[in-house]
């Protein structure tokens, strides 16, 4: 798959090695992209600094661990003219036991709101039918091409454009890999 951004490849790999241990753990799982920014009416969206969005990125994800079915998460702060200070953020779901993600888009927006008293904005980056990649399905962990498609949603959140001086960004811990269940067959497709 084309990529039309310049990478940073050590984010790049960071990224889909914290995608690849997450399927390790999980045999299915969602991704819901979401990014944060400021109203642009509001004080923060003029004054916020890259300390601002930090912390209330961190409480947003504070709170977002408390949400069942969350298992994962990876943010990284840019910077644009257009919208300043901003977040790229996707979440993983358990998609063993969940199919959707419109709940959970619904939970985070709100929290966002709240953490930033009214000033922030959440915008659900929706699968469109003109994208190569359609996100937001269950995806098990030996679907090659439904991984590919993760992966290049994750590329987008590891490019050099609008990065910030020094490459600010998060991912989640992932858990050990729980044992019990069956056994996992690699499909030779």
């Amino acid at each position: 798959m084309k990529f039309n951004h310049k990478a940073d490849y050590a984010l790049q790999r960071q990224l889909l090695t914290h995608q690849d241990r997450l399927f390790a753990s999980y045999s299915k799982l969602m991704m819901l992209r979401i990014d944060f920014a400021y109203l642009k009416e509001s004080d923060s969206f003029e004054s916020a600094d890259i300390h601002q969005i930090t912390a209330d990125m961190t409480h947003l994800i504070e709170q977002v661990n408390e949400l069942v079915g969350v298992v994962g998460f990876a943010w990284v702060l840019e910077y644009g003219e257009a919208h300043r200070f901003h977040i790229h953020a996707v979440f993983y779901i358990n998609g063993q036991r969940y199919q959707r993600v419109w709940n959970f888009w619904q939970d985070i927006r709100a929290i966002w709101k709240a953490v930033t008293e009214g000033e922030g904005y959440a915008y659900h980056c929706t699968p469109q039918a003109h994208y190569r990649v359609q996100g937001e399905r269950v995806i098990a962990h030996d679907d090659v091409r439904g991984r590919q498609g993760l992966q290049h949603v994750l590329k987008y959140l590891a490019k050099e454009s609008q990065r910030t001086p020094r490459r600010v960004y998060q991912y989640s811990d992932v858990p050990e890999k729980q044992k019990g269940g069956r056994k996992r067959r690699v499909n030779s497709h």
